[in-house]
Order: C-alpha cells, then structure tokens, then sequence
C-alpha cells in the first residue's frame, strides 16, 4: 500500500511482528500477521526509489521473518554456484561489483545478501553507484536514480538461487591482494554485516559460513585501479579450489 502523509517523527526498529525503517523522503512499515506493506511519504515515491531500497529493505526484512539470514552484501556467480561479497560502507562494495557486471559477470544481489542453509538468493536486478564512479565504469550508461544521489546500472536474469561457494571481505590497502581470512575471525566479521542486528544471524549459519573458503580482497581507495581488483578477485576465486583452504 501506498499512503501520502506529512512527515513526522517516528521510532525506527524491527521485531517478530512489526518493522519501521526511515528514508529521507519518509517511512516504511510492515506488518507480518496482517501481510502488508506500507510506504508513506509526501510525495509520490519515484519508481525506481520504490524498487530500492524501500522494497529491497521490505523484502530482506521479509526473508528474516521466514527464518532466512540476511547480510548487508552482495554476492558474484562463479562455475555455478556463488560467493558473497561483503564490505562496510564506504568500502566500495557496490562500486566493485559493477564493475563485474561490467566485465560480462553475473551479479546474484547487491546490498541484500540471503541466505538459507548453503543457498543464496538473487536480489534486485541493479546496482546503484556514486556518480564519481558511475563516471569511470561507464560514463554513457547507468541512470540517475535515487533523486540523482546515485547512477543505476541494470543487471542481467541470474537463476533465483545459487549454492554458496565462499565469502570474500572488501577492505582498503596498499596494493591489490587477496588473502585467506584465518579461521577465529571469521565469525566476528560476519557479525559485522548483520542486516538486522536487533535479530542477529542465527550462531548455526554462522558456524556454517566460517567453515566456508574465506578471503580478503584488499586493493587501493582510486578507481584507477578498480579494473586490476575485479581481475584479481575474478582469477583467485576462479582457482579457489586449489588456491584458498576452507581452514
């Protein structure tokens, strides 16, 4: 449902029942028993604000009640199956898969990481990026959106769910690396990118995505080397097999 209301103060949060998220342009709300979607705003909201992130953030919040994690990340196909791709603000997550998608790869999911046991689910069809990079990977393509805060570029079909492969964690460094993450940090650093940390990952799909391959991509803060980073990640990933141990 949509609703046109002024705009006033509300308390954000999200439980077993009800959720409240704010954006700037005003509110969403959920309701689990009554199965309901709301989005009230003052303005009629754009098409593709609608689409993400207030559906995206409804849709992730949905899959949490049904019992799925959620993670703020996205994830890349590889071979068949999938690998997460995390990273905190401002680490150029978003920036990185586009580049992929760029590059003729498959994105499965952007900002709106599911899982379920050892299977990840695609997600919105788009990347959204800052225009500074929008004007490095292709100056001609993606679209303003999100009241021009971001340019949007349109992905291909993936199938609605991929097996698991691995995670990779974005970081900044000196030089383009990727690295094996040992075993002990793992699951702290997947608690970092809980999408909902009032309803934390449950302890048995943390367990299970620490005994998965886990890497560290770390690469420069210019976009002049973001080509040389999707190589490396692209390549490493590819020999995963025999290149990363699961320990």
């Amino acid at each position: 449902m949509r609703r046109i209301a002024p705009r006033k103060s509300v308390r954000r949060g999200f439980g077993g029942r009800r959720a409240c998220f704010e954006f700037a342009e005003g509110r969403l709300l959920l309701e689990r028993a009554k199965a309901t979607i709301t989005t009230v705003s003052e303005e009629p909201l754009p098409a593709d604000q609608l689409v993400h992130p207030w559906l995206a953030t409804a849709a992730g919040m949905w899959a949490r009640w049904l019992g799925r994690d959620v993670f703020h990340g996205g994830a890349i196909a590889l071979d068949g199956g999938a690998w997460a791709v995390l990273g905190a603000r401002e680490r150029g997550k978003s920036t990185l898969l586009a580049a992929l998608a760029l590059d003729g790869h498959a994105i499965v999911a952007d900002d709106a990481l599911v899982l379920e046991g050892e299977y990840v689910f695609a997600g919105p069809r788009c990347v959204d990026v800052r225009p500074d990079a929008a004007a490095v990977l292709a100056p001609a393509g993606p679209v303003a959106a999100r009241g021009g805060s971001r340019r949007r570029l349109t992905l291909g079909a993936v199938p609605s769910r991929l097996p698991l492969r691995g995670i990779v964690h974005l970081t900044w460094g000196d030089e383009v690396a990727l690295e094996r993450v040992p075993l002990p940090e793992r699951i702290e650093r997947l608690r970092e990118h809980n999408a909902f940390h009032s309803l934390p990952a449950l302890e048995s799909t943390l367990l299970e995505l620490a005994a998965l391959p886990t890497v560290e991509l770390r690469r420069p803060r210019t976009l002049d080397r973001l080509s040389e980073s999707a190589a490396a990640l692209v390549d490493g990933l590819g020999h995963a097999g025999r290149r990363i141990s699961s320990a």
